[in-house]
């Protein structure tokens, strides 16, 4: 019998929790915990309060707290905000964001299955999920339909990290217990092991119940889906694979490659809305088997394996008494061909299809590489034809390698599995000679099977500086713009150079910079001013000798022995060595 809701049938019989929230219906329960619908009085918006069951395991207890402090270091759109942490009647809860939706388990149950693109989607935005829980050095450890909330605008957003762990070689809080819920949990979860891959697999299992309207196996990796439902995409079908294959080391490196495997091309498929009638998994304590003893175990292998070879030799007289010479037939062409349509063309020459999958840069995703024996042969009726099936290219991360030495960052290639790699020397005026600047592809992930360059620094790319002395200054600019360089535009006095012609440059013609390196050009603004000095009243000796003093030429006009006028006037200034004219009278007033 199912406990009730523990000491809290009418909420409004309750003070509010830290004084603070309100607690109006509840909206949800699960094995450990109550979900209530509240308002916080102190910020006047309504909140989701979880709080946890009264006969619920003493040890998820600490897991309130932990999974306060794991969502508040995940800020991401997909993923559940937690906003307080606290305790009522000795009795943790937390206080976080109000997802208005439905699960997807309650999706499923509602429409059965989704279509091709919108599984695509969805895993898109769970992918984007999860890697920003990887970014945080977290793992999820329960994702399932029960614990995805769909918005109404069709966004998936990831609750509950009350499993989410650091690293899960921290151990349970039980001696060999494990948490989790079957067929979502990775096999390496089942040996007490696991990492961000773990929740990939997770993440594919789910996509394969929403796309089939099955759900995934409890032991064992769900099957190929198009196998199912031979609408489900090829492609589709191969991602999620890939993601439940049972060794980590085979599956997406992170949830964001994932993530990029689904944005491949659309599929169009429409939605089949048979229903299925799917219960909500829940979260439980699993504890492997105990092993066999060593005697024991070797008695029960020699067992079956004299069973299996009775069963063998039967089925080899059985089928020659019955049959006589065995049937013999032909091994039909499928290399290229969608999985699925193989094994039946196979099925339908009266062979069994074996699938292996494998990576492959070339052939796509969900089609068959090669086969085994090869098309045309004659081979007995019922024997196993091989199929060699690709999964796509095998996407790796690219490490960083800028300013390592070329044999350090060709290791650091090596080690993440790229197989060829070129070298390919550059100018960089930023990386000292000899080291390394990036490679080519510089994205984040790359195909592991591609040629990857690393790009070398060569230093700086020197030219010698051109003379553009006596240039106009536009011609100047150009000539150095044209070598490369950047040019610094300085304005100086000279006596020698017209103004708007290029004095010199800084460094100097002839002289080698780097090209991309910044050039100082020296353009003249003329002679220096000077002060014109008062004329009035002087001869035109006395006149004479105050201009040259003051650096400038005289010219007179008129008749008379006085200077009258001057132009320029006095006290004001003129270019040293220009003239000053001054206008000769007889001075009436001097």
């Amino acid at each position: 019998m199912e406990p009730s809701f523990p000491r809290i049938e009418d909420p409004s019989r309750l003070p509010p929790l830290a004084d603070r929230y309100e607690l109006i219906e509840p909206i949800a329960r699960g094995g450990v915990a109550w979900v209530w619908r509240a308002h916080d009085r102190t910020l006047d918006r309504p909140v989701a309060v979880k709080l946890l069951r009264a006969d619920a395991d003493p040890t998820f207890a600490s897991r309130f707290a932990q999974e306060a402090q794991t969502a508040a270091r995940i800020r991401h759109p997909g993923v559940v905000a937690i906003y307080d942490a606290g305790v009522h009647d000795g009795l943790p809860f937390l206080a976080m964001e109000l997802l208005e939706g439905e699960t997807l388990r309650a999706q499923l149950r509602r429409v059965g299955k989704l279509d091709a693109a919108t599984v695509r989607r969805l895993g898109r935005s769970l992918a984007s999920a999860l890697d920003a829980i990887r970014r945080a050095g977290l793992v999820h450890g329960d994702l399932k339909p029960e614990n995805v909330i769909i918005g109404a605008d069709g966004e998936p957003t990831i609750m509950d990290l009350g499993l989410a762990r650091a690293v899960w070689e921290r151990g349970a809080d039980h001696e060999d217990a494990i948490y989790g819920t079957p067929g979502y949990l990775a096999p390496e979860r089942h040996q007490g092991a696991g990492d961000h891959r773990s929740d990939i697999y997770a993440l594919g299992a789910l996509l394969f119940e929403a796309a089939t309207g099955q759900a995934p196996p409890s032991e064992g990796s769900p099957q190929w889906a198009s196998l199912i439902d031979p609408s489900i995409p090829e492609e589709l079908s191969a991602a999620i694979a890939r993601a439940t294959l049972p060794d980590p080391e085979e599956r997406y490196p992170t949830a964001a490659a994932f993530g990029m495997q689904l944005a491949g091309d659309a599929i169009a498929s429409g939605t089949d809305t048979q229903a299925i009638d799917t219960a909500d998994r829940e979260t439980v304590m699993l504890k492997p088997p105990p092993p066999l003893a060593p005697r024991t175990a070797r008695a029960h292998r020699r067992r079956r394996w004299i069973i299996t070879a009775l069963v063998a030799l039967l089925a080899v007289v059985g089928a020659f008494l019955l049959l006589g010479p065995a049937a013999r037939a032909t091994v039909p062409a499928v290399e290229g061909v969608p999985q699925q349509r193989a094994e039946n063309l196979i099925r339908d020459a009266k062979l069994e299809p074996s699938v292996e999958l494998v990576y492959d840069s070339v052939v796509a995703a969900g089609l068959v590489i090669t086969q085994d024996p090869p098309d045309g042969a004659r081979i007995r009726e019922g024997d196993t034809v091989t199929l060699q099936v690709s999964l796509g290219p095998r996407l790796v991360r690219i490490p960083s390698v800028e300013g390592l030495s070329p044999a350090a960052a060709t290791q650091e290639l090596t080690d993440v599995g790229f197989t060829t790699i070129d070298r390919q020397r550059v100018f960089d005026a930023t990386i000292d000679a000899g080291l390394v600047i990036g490679t080519e592809p510089d994205g984040e992930f790359a195909e592991a099977e591609e040629p990857i360059t690393l790009l070398i620094s060569k230093g700086p790319d020197l030219v010698a500086i051109p003379s553009v002395e006596g240039e106009t200054k536009d011609d100047a600019v150009a000539i150095l713009r044209g070598e490369g360089f950047v040019v610094d535009l300085v304005r100086e006095e000279s006596r020698d150079v017209e103004e708007g012609l290029a004095i010199r440059t800084e460094p100097g013609a002839g002289e080698e910079a780097a090209r991309g390196s910044t050039i100082t050009l020296v353009v003249s603004k003329g002679p220096p001013l000077v002060d014109v000095p008062d004329l009035q009243c002087m001869s035109k000796g006395q006149a004479k000798d105050a201009l040259k003093a003051a650096g400038l030429r005289a010219a007179f006009e008129g008749s008379g022995s006085r200077v009258v006028d001057q132009q320029p006037g006095p006290d004001a200034r003129a270019p040293e060595g220009s003239t000053v004219t001054a206008f000769l009278g007889f001075g009436v007033f001097c």
